[in-house]
């Protein structure tokens, strides 16, 4: 770099900046999201639909469910069936582990677990800074992504938790 090009207050001006697109309006409106992971994709659910997580635990195999299930589970006392969330969104590469987790998602009178590959955070993020999910060219799963923001340098697609819990309420059904 050519000394005699460096200018002290170009610096100050882009730190100014940085600062200034760092600032977040407190008076903004937040949602509450459950960012997680399925295989190696990012998801993110509302934390309005998401009643619980639980570690991975014991579950009971059921016969003659349909494919996504995995079976059923003893949440103190009462039970919740279990979903597979990989076989749902069609991601081959999901793990089972220790780090698994299992998320109670309930809307009115409906409820279901949904494990997934690993929980990473819960978020306050400004409703200003997620998108339309734009980034997404498979229709077969995009029915279930409703927007899109950037966490971490990645992108973390926002899922429509009511959409999982009617599908999952439609193959108990079936």
């Amino acid at each position: 770099m050519d000394a005699s090009r460096f200018d002290p207050k170009d610096l100050l001006n882009q730190i100014k900046q940085r600062q200034q697109d760092e600032i977040i309006d407190v008076d903004e409106e937040t949602e509450q999201l459950v960012i997680i992971s399925v295989g190696n994709d990012w998801f993110a659910l509302h934390g309005r639909y998401v009643k619980e997580i639980l570690p991975d635990m014991p579950i009971t195999f059921v016969p003659g469910l349909p494919d996504i299930f995995l079976g059923l589970v003893n949440v103190r006392g009462e039970l919740e069936s279990v979903v597979d969330m990989a076989k749902i969104l069609q991601i081959p590469d999901a793990r089972v582990n220790e780090l698994n987790r299992i998320l109670i998602l309930r809307e009115e009178n409906s409820s279901s677990g949904f494990r997934v590959d690993y929980v990473h955070d819960i978020i306050d993020l400004p409703k200003s800074r997620i998108a339309p999910a734009l980034n997404v060219a498979d229709t077969a799963r995009s029915r279930y992504f409703i927007g899109e923001f950037e966490r971490a340098s990645r992108t973390v697609l926002v899922l429509d938790a009511s959409r999982l819990l009617r599908t999952v309420l439609q193959d108990e059904i079936a």
